[in-house]
């Protein structure tokens, strides 16, 4: 273990140094000593664990005073997005202020909500972050009306967690019965984790997934975000089965082989501003330009 003072900065140096600086606090830190293969084909400098534990740097960071709030807020896109520390730097535009802010120079593509931020209580105050599923709709077919079924997103000793840290989404085996039976009635396609080649009138034809928290937030993870692009080896662009007809070999990534519990990972996040108020025991949720 090290220790030295780290901040947050940006891919600007100069601005890091004279400006985000100012937040720096002492923090201990590990070492990579060993490569064991997890990570084959990302060249990461390290690991920065954002859960709600006393050796995160946003504990440290908050109990310097370098943030105002425990929390933090994550807003994704399928290639970027930002990081808001004590809390979040997005708000709701409704039409008609977005019109007004128009006519002021506002630039409606900067990050803001496309609705009124909603909250979820966090299920505990330490750990990872887990929430409560109440309900889950394959498009409009709800599949957790049999209690059972339910009951394997709720699991006391593993529930529904959301881990930016997980690139794809895991729901639980119980439910895969359900979740397929309902898949396939919807798309008429049977549903499968492997590379197929979809038209364009099935991919419109494939059904959101809408999880419903404690206290009605709905969270709702559409084909866009779930549905991947296979990349060709040989071009190293998204492999296109077919140009007359626009037909595209797609990749599902929502997997149904979790023992119990569902891990919403960084896919489910994309278009959503995510916020982590610790301190407050809450998620918000909000859809959102980021």
């Amino acid at each position: 273990e090290l220790e030295d003072i780290v901040w947050f900065g940006t891919d600007n140096e100069i601005e890091s140094l004279e400006i985000h600086m100012s937040l720096a606090v002492p923090y201990v830190f590990g070492c990579q000593t060993e490569e064991t293969g997890l990570f084959q084909t990302q060249y990461a400098d390290g690991i920065m664990g954002l859960g709600m534990f006393p050796t995160s740097l946003i504990y440290a960071s908050y109990i310097a005073g370098s943030i105002p709030r425990y929390s933090f807020s994550m807003c994704l896109t399928k290639t970027n997005g930002s990081l808001n520390l004590g809390g979040t730097a997005l708000s709701f535009h409704s039409p008609a202020l977005l019109l007004k802010e128009k006519k002021n120079g506002y630039n409606k593509e900067l990050g803001h909500h496309l609705e009124p931020m909603r909250y979820t209580p966090l299920l505990s105050d330490e750990g990872l972050f887990s929430i409560q599923v109440t309900a889950v709709y394959v498009g409009n077919i709800h599949i957790t009306q049999d209690k059972k079924i339910l009951s394997h997103f709720q699991s006391k000793k593993k529930p529904t967690i959301i881990d930016s840290g997980t690139t794809d989404v895991f729901l639980p085996a119980g439910s895969k019965e359900a979740f397929s039976d309902a898949w396939t009635s919807i798309s008429t396609i049977e549903y499968a984790n492997a590379n197929r080649i979809y038209t364009w009138e099935e991919y419109l034809n494939l059904p959101d997934i809408t999880f419903v928290l404690k206290d009605d937030v709905y969270w709702t993870i559409t084909p866009a975000h779930y549905m991947e692009g296979v990349v060709s080896k040989k071009t190293g662009e998204e492999w296109i089965a077919r140009k007359e007809d626009e037909s595209k070999m797609l990749h599902n990534r929502i997997y149904l082989d979790e023992p119990d519990g569902t891990v919403l990972g960084s896919l489910a996040m994309i278009n959503h501003d995510i916020l982590f108020d610790i301190e407050g025991k809450r998620i918000g949720l909000a859809r959102a330009v980021c």
